[in-house]
């Protein structure tokens, strides 16, 4: 009986501690924002609006219904030094839902995009992860919106497309 009290006691301290211990895809999420913080890309947590806000998750279970937010990370890259770009004015676009695995981002305003963001949207916006939900750009700073895994791989197509999309910019 005093073996299995014993036994009891140390699971009840052992086992928080375990239960703390980051999973195995959490270390990979952090090994690629580690990567990337290490190539000069600024990370961050922040909150979007959903896309699709007409979700069962978005309500209570009494039925009240919730601010359809969506958290994701916010990879940015900014241009070097006091480098502008030429004529580059800010826009922001959001992934539609995807048709026939055709990648489609439409512009949050009635403005149109400018040349420069079509064309980056259509040369390299189709190799970024389809986790992807938002791109950014404030004259200064790309920013990729995404809801990370830790594949490696698909950190490096943001990476890419980050690096490719501010020189198409900048130009």
């Amino acid at each position: 009986m005093t073996y299995l009290f014993i036994g009891l006691v140390l699971m009840m301290i052992i086992g928080p501690i375990i239960a703390i211990l980051p999973s195995r895809s959490q270390k990979q999420i952090m090994q690629l924002r580690q990567s990337m913080m290490n190539r000069g890309v600024s990370v961050q947590l922040t909150e979007i609006d959903d896309p699709n806000p007409n979700q069962s998750k978005y309500q209570t279970s009494a039925g009240r219904q919730l601010p359809a937010k969506m958290k994701v990370a916010a990879y940015k890259k900014a241009l070097l030094g006091a480098t502008q770009a030429k004529h580059s004015s800010p826009w922001h676009v959001t992934r539609q839902a995807p048709i026939a695995s055709e990648v489609v981002f439409v512009s949050d305003k009635d403005i149109p995009l400018p040349d420069e963001a079509r064309n980056l949207l259509e040369t390299h916006g189709r190799n970024l992860p389809l986790t992807t939900h938002a791109i950014a750009w404030d004259g200064r700073t790309l920013v990729v919106y995404w809801i990370e895994q830790g594949d490696l791989e698909q950190g490096e197509k943001v990476f890419t497309f980050l690096i490719e999309g501010l020189q198409c910019l900048a130009h």
